[in-house]
């Protein structure tokens, strides 16, 4: 059976203000679970904290080519996530594409609108 490829990417802000206080735990805390309990290769990105633009991390993606992409964001950073999710199913039209973090999960359905992807 083939390996299940996962990207998961914390989405930067455009102009970040103020350093980074600490690591996304979120999609940290989802790959470590799902590397427990999962056959899967992963590639983890800080967006924010490499402050990696959007075309490169979007490149990235599409070099590792992923069975799954997952989006964290803050709401300052939601703005970016309608670019990146449609770049992707662009790139991947076959790649779930999900939503999570704090924006997501505070606003699921409007975090929805406006993207390619396929659930928050």
């Amino acid at each position: 059976m083939k390996r299940l490829k996962i990207f998961l990417a914390n989405v930067g802000l455009r102009r970040p203000t103020y350093p980074l206080a600490s690591p996304p735990m979120g999609i940290l805390y989802l790959a470590a679970y799902l590397r427990r309990h999962f056959e899967a290769d992963f590639v983890l990105i800080n967006q924010r904290e490499d402050n990696i633009p959007n075309d490169d991390l979007l490149r990235k993606i599409k070099d590792f080519a992923p069975d799954v992409v997952g989006f964290s964001s803050l709401t300052p950073a939601a703005h970016s996530v309608p670019y990146l999710t449609e770049g992707v199913r662009r790139a991947l039209p076959k790649a779930l594409i999900l939503l999570g973090g704090p924006h997501a999960s505070s606003f699921q359905e409007a975090a929805l609108e406006g993207t390619s992807a396929d659930a928050s």
